[in-house]
């Protein structure tokens, strides 16, 4: 055991008596520095050269394997391959588009004169053909949405806010954006 008191002592009373250059470090030789600097700059100049090329190696990798999954898909028949259920439920049906409407959405003046003139259940009916014949046959989604918001203007608002299984995809999105801005006003007030 140390005689913790004593011994403190008197190495306190002897740093008293050094002088500030017996602190100073002895000068390493000019050889010395020179192979310190030279194994030193060497490892250091390699440290990004190795992660570049452990970076390139993962790289080929990731190619290599998305090559090798290709391969694997390639002796597969793409008709075994069935879509998600909830996929084709807002696929776009085309065989359900109209195939007699082409005369009702040559013209839109005349369309929207036809619309104004008929009745409301013919007015459905004639909205919600020129909707299905501007997205399924003419590929037109913005004219496709302007019928069916029409539409969806005419209807009440329970039968607008219903998802149907004849409704195509932009129908039932239009419909369920109406549930939503309903139950959006219902939460406010």
């Amino acid at each position: 055991m140390r005689n913790s008191g004593h011994e403190e002592e008197q190495l306190w009373e002897g740093i008293a008596t050094l002088s500030p250059s017996d602190f100073d470090t002895p000068e390493a030789s000019d050889i010395f520095r020179e192979s310190l600097l030279a194994r030193t700059s060497t490892h250091v100049q390699a440290r990004p050269r190795r992660r570049r090329m452990l970076t390139m190696a993962f790289v080929g990798l990731a190619y290599c394997a998305g090559l090798a999954t290709m391969s694997l898909r390639d002796g597969q028949d793409s008709a075994e391959i069935a879509p998600v259920a909830a996929v084709q439920e807002l696929a776009p049906k085309l065989e359900t588009a109209p195939r007699n409407t082409n005369a009702l959405t040559a013209n839109s003046e005349k369309l929207a004169y036809r619309v104004a003139m008929a009745s409301e259940p013919e007015q459905r009916r004639l909205l919600k053909a020129a909707g299905d014949q501007y997205l399924l046959g003419r590929g037109d989604p913005g004219r496709a949405t302007q019928c069916y918001g029409r539409l969806l203007d005419l209807m009440e608002t329970d039968e607008a806010t219903t998802v149907t299984s004849t409704d195509n995809w932009l129908l039932a999105t239009l419909k369920l954006a109406r549930l939503e801005e309903k139950t959006h006003v219902q939460s406010r007030s």
